[in-house]
């Protein structure tokens, strides 16, 4: 199958296209390339994850730092699907005003891939 014609990679790239954009023109200019080349480079590793069945989410995964001098620990909040509990990385800033201001989280199910058969039928 092919990237244009996967229904769940198609509706993720739409999805996140205004997160998306500032990133691929900041690494278009970078690299010296039309900000599609970097698109469609970043489809093609989102739709490889897909097909390995892994998540299509792009998030940072941010160890528990801990101080060998006993000094602060520093954690980041991490994301998990609302559908399948699968964590997905890093929490957005965002979701994080989100869950201070008491509104609800945005939905991952797509971004997780959990979502997937239901997009397909």
């Amino acid at each position: 199958m092919k990237v244009k014609d996967c229904v769940v990679c198609t509706a993720y790239r739409q999805r996140r296209a205004h997160v998306l954009a500032p990133a691929i023109a900041k690494q278009a200019f970078i690299r010296g390339v039309m900000p599609m080349v970097v698109t469609v480079e970043f489809m093609f590793a989102v739709h490889r994850r897909h097909l390995a069945g892994r998540t299509l989410s792009t998030r940072v995964h941010t160890p528990t730092l801990h101080r060998p001098d006993g000094g602060k620990t520093t954690i980041t909040v991490q994301r998990v699907c609302n559908g399948c509990q699968k964590s997905l990385g890093d929490a957005t800033e965002a979701e994080l005003e989100a869950a201070v201001a008491g509104r609800p989280l945005p939905d991952v199910r797509l971004e997780c891939g959990c979502l997937a058969q239901d997009v397909a039928a």
